[in-house]
């Protein structure tokens, strides 16, 4: 029942983006402030149909904001959980290492998502070089990142890009711990995955 009613919300939030009413930002806000899931990636598409409407209230950008911090946490969690991995060459250990790098990838497509929404459909492009785009496009587009965001969140985003750009490095997570955590993961897909490779391991 659950995947339906995820299914469902995420028609629902389709449906109100495409609705020229102003009360929609306002409800399409609160999903974002609270939404934690697949709906996410939809409420952010839509509240972009609405800023080509009408500008956003003054109160979205406080929202989007906090919705992006969080959303680099989350990335970053992907990140020490990979580096988590041993390299044993398990069949298990490619699946799960594939399935943090997609999750992981939907991730930054999401934070590049608010961050259209703040400072501008450029952004879409700057993430589609930044993943895809050859050695020096990326390049540029991550120059950008340092010029267009403000500094603080550009050197947040940085970091996480491209950890040479670090200046403090993380502690190390545990494999242990990483697996852990990994199992209590609210995605079925990456629990069934972590729980594979504990029993392959």
């Amino acid at each position: 029942a659950e995947p339906g009613r995820a299914t469902a919300r995420v028609d629902l939030i389709k449906i109100l983006g495409r609705l020229p009413h102003p009360r929609v930002v306002e409800i399409l806000l609160a999903e974002l402030d609270r939404e934690v899931g697949k709906a996410q990636a939809s409420v952010l598409r839509a509240l972009e149909r609405q800023a080509k409407l009408r500008p956003l209230p003054a109160a979205a950008t406080e929202i989007i904001q906090r919705y992006v911090s969080f959303e680099l946490e989350q990335y970053s969690h992907y990140q020490h959980w990979q580096r988590a991995l041993p390299h044993d060459g398990l069949a298990a250990e490619r699946l799960l290492r594939l399935a943090l790098e997609e999750e992981a990838g939907f991730v930054i497509e999401r934070v590049f998502d608010g961050l259209a929404l703040l400072y501008g459909p450029d952004m879409h492009r700057i993430e589609r070089e930044i993943t895809t785009g050859s050695t020096r496009a990326r390049a540029t587009a991550l120059e950008l990142i340092d010029t267009l965001l403000p500094t603080e969140l550009s050197r947040r985003l940085l970091s996480l890009l491209e950890p040479s750009t670090r200046t403090v490095d993380p502690l190390p997570m545990g494999h242990a711990l990483a697996l852990a955590e990994l199992l209590k993961h609210p995605k079925p897909w990456l629990r069934s995955c972590a729980a594979c490779y504990v029993g392959e391991s």
